[in-house]
């Protein structure tokens, strides 16, 4: 597994999952008020009316325009690549890196990763569309069907929805759903749990303590020369464990070849170890320019 720093876009997902999260909450605030539980004012109702009775204004091009190039900027975050924050050396599980603290190598699984680049863009491409739209309708230059879109939208009376015995349903429906896909999502991007035990292959009996033989090789790999510090995690990536040993150089100017040979042999004392477990045993070296 090449270690990879989390995507561009997963930051715009974490902000897009929490406002999911406030809009579960102002919906069900609706729809309180409107089962009479609390008293106030409701929003969702107010916007829709203001909405539905918009019309034309000069100020719908300079915020289109801000809108669409918001959009483009989330749809280009959402195609960029994940960074790859370490290289293969020629040792096998041995990765070296060159800019120590400034690119953190994430754990998020894959699909997190792909859902979080795929809704920003989503989301993006719709902000683009929008700001379109209202810079067009400014100008005079909609097409004749997104008017009948809206006549049509008009016909359905939503500003009389509130006084519908199935609005407040509707709004609680809404609420739970938007909810439960907002903490969801955010739960996906928890600090993982280190999975501390595995069972052996060989005797279903027997088990070993990953995250203490993680700690013992960091330990090991920070007294090497050269190091000046070092850390271990165990990781679960599709199913798979992975004991992953991070070490930070020091300035004194080890040579790499030194470096990569007592990371590699570092790694084959674990592997020994863990002869007869399912897992893959990386150590990565974040390289800092010598003084």
């Amino acid at each position: 597994m090449t270690p990879k720093a989390a995507p561009r876009a997963t930051p715009i997902a974490v902000l897009l999952a929490l406002a999911l999260c406030v809009l579960g909450v102002i919906l069900g605030r609706d729809a309180l008020i409107e089962f009479g539980a609390i008293s106030g004012t409701a929003w969702i109702s107010s916007v829709t009316d203001t909405l539905v009775d918009s019309t034309v204004s000069s100020a719908l091009l300079p915020i289109g325009i801000a809108i669409a190039v918001l959009g483009l900027i989330l749809v280009v975050l959402a195609l960029l690549p994940r960074q790859k924050t370490h290289r293969l050396s020629v040792s096998e599980g041995v990765w070296l890196g060159r800019r120590p603290g400034r690119t953190r190598v994430s754990s998020i699984g894959s699909g997190v990763a792909v859902f979080d680049r795929f809704a920003t863009f989503v989301v993006g491409a719709v902000l683009i569309a929008v700001g379109a739209a209202a810079a067009a309708w400014q100008r005079g230059q909609l097409p004749d069907q997104v008017h009948e879109a809206r006549r049509t939208f008009e016909t359905w009376s939503p500003g009389s929805w509130a006084d519908m015995a199935w609005w407040p349903w509707a709004l609680t429906a809404a609420a739970v759903l938007t909810l439960a896909i907002g903490l969801r999502w955010l739960y996906a991007h928890r600090p993982r749990r280190q999975p501390a035990r595995l069972v052996s292959e060989n005797d279903e009996h027997a088990s070993v303590d990953l995250v203490s033989a993680a700690q013992n090789a960091a330990a090991e790999f920070e007294s090497t020369p050269g190091i000046a510090s070092a850390s271990g995690r165990v990781l679960d990536v599709k199913n798979k464990r992975v004991l992953r040993i991070s070490g930070v150089t020091d300035s004194s100017g080890v040579a790499h070849e030194e470096l990569v040979e007592s990371a590699a042999h570092l790694r084959a004392t674990c592997a020994s170890a863990l002869t007869g477990l399912a897992v893959d045993v990386q150590v990565l070296i974040d390289l800092r320019p010598a003084r």
